[in-house]
């Protein structure tokens, strides 16, 4: 095996390669970030790889940032396409080379976003797939016909949203094409075939009813098609599964699903053989290599041995002259070494050294960080009834507040995480039961973020944001260099429709105090969290002597990785992680900073609102804006997941105040909870300790008591339920 990096990480992040044979020629496609002035942007590049490196590169870019090519081979042609983020909208294009030149590109479609681009010949036609956003999300497909004017051919008529159709023609002469949706509860796979009398594709549904259905792929088999996918479960259980898939009485079947538990199949060529990732037990992706002979797959040839802690991901494959080309986008030590861009990597293989190579005894492992909390938990609201009379008798505060749970920190396949960004939303929404979220993938981690993946961040959190019963956040995570810099991670997230993108590795985002100069007139918040975390080898902690009483006004105070409140609390719905000493919440607030409490899950496999955290923010509407500033303002808790009601206000004002009384005055405390168990304890934390403190009691709880003012101190609510539910309620100041 021969293995060579085919771009320079330290001049350009290149990403999503896309490899095919033409002919006797090999060509590569790839979505390459260069530095344009002072700024950065998106070009697609095509090469052709000759004795193993890239030669006769040519650049694509039209009106604005261009985002994931893909290649089509035909006898006569090789095809481009890609679609580009362009202010509001995108488009999309192609471009066609005969051999010696490539055609000026041709716009083909516009709309609100469109992404997952996707090609196939039938029939001599060139047929093109896509998802899109308008006003619902639908996976596309359109006809190129003479002088590359479109006829669209309608994919499902389903009500619900559809998106990233993959096509394939089948060894029996069929168009099929494998899409998900969302059907109103989960993810659904779906197989469709084309219908050459009524120009309508039929639709199957093929679905594993377990867990959200994803990374699709479909690929070319003797008598059909086979399809590979993955299944998220509701606690991070994944399923890779391939099934054959036949043209039989009129529709598209299955032949029945296959499931391998070893490694995720992302990628599938026209070749019969597969190429993905597989997880690593340190954190790790590398890539595995398996052939499709006689109705089965191999064991692995694993391309990427000896990975560390290295992300390759996102590979494509063909096959020319009895040789195997890989391609994949690698990140050097997950980033923490000397650039936090993504470069291509190519391996070339001779078949034979294939058949050879293939690994029995390869184990694959699970790393720890990515592994489900033991305990599961019940995340059911208190029901309406108590509620309405649980509302009967609320604070002057808190009347006409509304209590809304969400959680807004999590990762998608963007950056390090599993699952699409429209998954990680109707997670969120419909399996975590929540009213608001945030995407919050990392800006710098495995590699940096694109301008045009900043601009799918964008158009997908507006989308969710419109729909019923739910508002978004725009935000990404500051990921900060561990390895050089100790300064922690910090969330940013934005108050309106769109926001500006300054990455660690940037100059306006290299250090949390360049962070918040550059956003001091921009409404965001910068939210630390995992505030006192140590990983294996290094720190992962918030520096707390970088601060901004203006954009760090809230710290994520628990998440899957444990609770913050102390450096030694435990909790069974977290996986208590090593914490520093001295780094811990009430250690902050001795500082005098001025901070609320958040709760996030700090997701990496879709369990959004299922492990760790939830925020509650108390707010008079759910919309985007109000939740902001009920952030903003720290009227908000966090919970380990118990839909906990609370409130709590001194002298008339509710948590998250600060509040003017001259020593000697009167503080008058009220509080009133209704848990969804018993209550263990409730207690009343200043910076002198416990104020006062119930145990034992029932699930509702109100008191009301006074004191003399003889200092400035700050109180907050701490809650621990018999089930060992916890609930951290920000702090009301008095000064």
């Amino acid at each position: 095996m021969i293995e060579k990096r085919l771009t320079n990480p330290m001049e350009t992040s290149a990403q999503y390669p896309l490899i095919r044979s033409f002919g006797d020629r090999v060509f590569l496609a790839w979505q390459s970030m260069e530095n344009v002035g002072e700024t950065k942007k998106d070009i697609i590049v095509v090469g052709e790889i000759i004795d193993g490196d890239i030669k006769n590169t040519e650049k694509f870019v039209r009106a604005g940032e261009a985002s994931r090519p893909y290649l089509l081979a035909c006898e006569k042609s090789l095809y481009l396409a890609w679609s580009e983020a362009c202010g509001d909208s995108w488009q999309a294009y192609i471009a066609e080379f005969d051999g010696t030149n490539w055609n000026n590109p041709r716009r083909i479609a516009e709309n609100k976003c469109i992404s997952d681009i996707k090609m196939t010949e039938f029939e001599n036609s060139i047929y093109i797939f896509y998802s899109e956003l308008n006003e619902k999300a639908s996976a596309k497909c359109l006809k190129i016909l003479e002088n590359f004017e479109t006829a669209e051919i309608e994919i499902s008529d389903s009500d619900f949203d559809n998106f990233r159709p993959n096509p394939a023609v089948g060894g029996d002469g069929n168009l099929y094409v494998l899409y998900d949706g969302f059907s109103g509860s989960s993810y659904s796979l779906y197989i469709a075939v084309f219908d050459k009398k009524s120009g309508k594709f039929i639709s199957n549904e093929i679905s594993d009813k377990s867990g959200f259905n994803t990374s699709v792929s479909l690929a070319k088999s003797n008598s059909g098609v086979i399809a590979i996918w993955t299944v998220i479960g509701r606690n991070s259980q994944i399923k890779y599964i391939w099934s054959e898939i036949k043209f039989l009485d009129n529709k598209p079947i299955s032949m029945g699903a296959k499931i391998d538990i070893d490694s995720n199949f992302w990628h599938l060529s026209a070749s019969q053989s597969i190429c993905g990732n597989y997880l690593t037990e340190n954190y790790g992706r590398g890539i595995v290599l398996r052939k499709f002979t006689d109705g089965e797959y191999s064991a692995p040839f694993i391309v990427t041995p000896n990975i560390l802690q290295k992300f390759s991901q996102r590979s494509s494959i063909a096959i020319s002259q009895n040789k195997i080309y890989v391609a994949y986008q690698n990140a050097q030590g997950n980033g923490h070494t000397w650039t936090r861009n993504a470069h291509i990597m190519l391996a070339v293989i001779d078949e034979a050294e294939f058949a050879s190579g293939i690994r029995t005894d390869f184990v694959f492992e699970k790393a720890e960080f990515n592994k489900a909390v033991a305990k599961e938990k019940n995340i059911a609201r208190i029901p309406d009834g108590d509620l309405q009379e649980f509302n009967k008798n609320s604070l002057e505060s808190h009347k006409n507040l509304n209590y809304y749970f969400g959680d807004i920190h999590g990762q998608s396949s963007l950056s390090d995480g599993l699952g699409e960004i429209d998954q990680y939303f109707y997670f969120n929404k419909n399996t975590a039961l929540q009213d608001f979220s945030a995407l919050s993938d990392h800006d710098a981690f495995p590699d940096v973020i694109s301008p045009s993946e900043w601009e799918l961040m964008i158009s997908y959190s507006n989308y969710f944001n419109k729909k019923e019963n739910f508002a978004t956040l725009i935000g990404y995570e500051w990921t900060s260099n561990e390895f050089r810099y100790d300064y922690g991670h910090k969330n940013v997230y934005f108050k309106g429709d769109r926001g500006d993108f300054y990455p660690c590795t940037s100059r306006g985002g290299y250090t949390p105090d360049r962070l918040f100069e550059t956003f001091k007139n921009t409404d965001c918040l910068i939210i630390p969290h995992h505030m006192g975390a140590v990983w294996s080898v290094v720190l992962a902690s918030t520096d707390w002597e970088y601060h901004s009483t203006e954009k760090q006004r809230v710290c994520e105070v628990l998440s899957r990785h444990a609770i913050f409140e102390t450096d030694h609390d435990y909790s069974p719905y977290t996986k208590n992680v090593d914490r520093e000493e001295a780094n811990s919440l009430r250690d902050v607030l001795k500082r005098g900073y001025r901070i609320g409490f958040l709760g996030g899950s700090d997701s990496h496999q879709m369990e959004a609102g299922i492990e760790g955290g939830v925020t509650c923010v108390l707010a008079n509407d759910l919309n985007r804006s109000e939740i902001y500033d009920g952030i903003y303002n720290r009227s908000i808790y966090a919970t380990t997941g118990a839909r906990i009601l609370v409130q709590f206000e001194i002298n008339g004002n509710i948590f998250g105040s600060e509040i003017k009384i001259n020593n000697g005055g009167k503080l008058n405390f009220k509080g009133r909870i209704l848990g969804t168990s018993n209550l263990k304890s409730v207690s009343i934390i200043s910076m002198d300790g416990i104020l006062e403190e119930w145990k034992d009691i029932s699930r509702q709880f109100d008191f009301d008591f006074d004191i003399i003012k003889e200092k400035s101190n700050y109180y907050y609510l701490r809650i621990e339920q018999e089930d060992e539910h916890l609930a951290l309620i920000s702090p009301i100041w008095v000064d």
